[in-house]
Parts: C-alpha cells; sequence; structure tokens
C-alpha cells in the first residue's frame, strides 16, 4: 500500500502544476470486469467550465508513466478534510466515478483517444458492461 500512496502523492504533485487547479486528490478505484484499478481525480478549480484538457495532458504524459494518468476526472466545489487536515478520501473512493451517486462533471480519458469526454450515461453504462477496455 506504501507504494500506492507514493504514487499517488507524486501524480498530485504532477496535476497540481497548471495554473486551473486549486486542489486535488488521487486515488484508485475498480473499473468492472478489468484487472487492477483506474486512477481517479477529484479536482478543485474555478475554471471547471472551460478547463484545459490538452495543457493538462501534455504535462501528465511528460511527467507520467502512462499507467500512473489518471483515467477519471471529477470537478468538485471543495474536498472534505479530516481533523489533521489530510483530504477524506473514503467516500471519494466509494462514490468512483459512479455518476449515479453524485451531481459532479466527470471527464474521462476513454482508450485510444487523445482528448478528455463528459461521462454520461451512455458512456458510463458501456464502461460497466465492458464495452471499453482500458486494459489489455
Amino acid at each position: 500500500m506504501e507504494g500506492r500512496e507514493c504514487i499517488t502523492e507524486e501524480v498530485e504533485t504532477v496535476i497540481n502544476t497548471p495554473h486551473q487547479i486549486e486542489m486535488c486528490s488521487v486515488y484508485w478505484v475498480f473499473v468492472p470486469d478489468t484487472e487492477g484499478r483506474a486512477g481517479i481525480v477529484s479536482i478543485v478549480s474555478s475554471s471547471a467550465e472551460n478547463f484545459d484538457f490538452k495543457a493538462l495532458l501534455d504535462i501528465l504524459k511528460k511527467y507520467l508513466p502512462h499507467y500512473a494518468i489518471p483515467i477519471f476526472y471529477r470537478f468538485k466545489k471543495d474536498l472534505e478534510f479530516t481533523g489533521t487536515l489530510k483530504i477524506r478520501k473514503s467516500k471519494l473512493k466509494v462514490e468512483g466515478f459512479n455518476i449515479e451517486k453524485f451531481d459532479e462533471p466527470v471527464y474521462v480519458l476513454l482508450p485510444g483517444a487523445s482528448d478528455f469526454t463528459l461521462l454520461d450515461q451512455g458512456i458510463f453504462d458501456k464502461i460497466n458492461s465492458s464495452q471499453y477496455r482500458f486494459w489489455k
């Protein structure tokens, strides 16, 4: 588990680089019928409506190996903290990328895509029925 925490901290450092991001939290979630876990990042940004995904993806590709680049990007108004000022991730992990559990935009980097797509019910259903394969 220590290795995974180290990886999430490294990914958070890279994701916090663009000026559009005020704060983020990276964690891992299961994707149905897929080996391993997918990275998801919850982002606090006042620029969520016109977020520069291309700039973010360029930075991610430059500084991270492909397996460390998160697949899902959830935009939140704020993040919850524990009494020791750590970001509370337990609820985020349970909610994952399930857009039926919250009312915030989530974007996904679909397999083979070079840009992010807004996760809607149709794409969500295709991911859950294994129509998108993130790993081979």
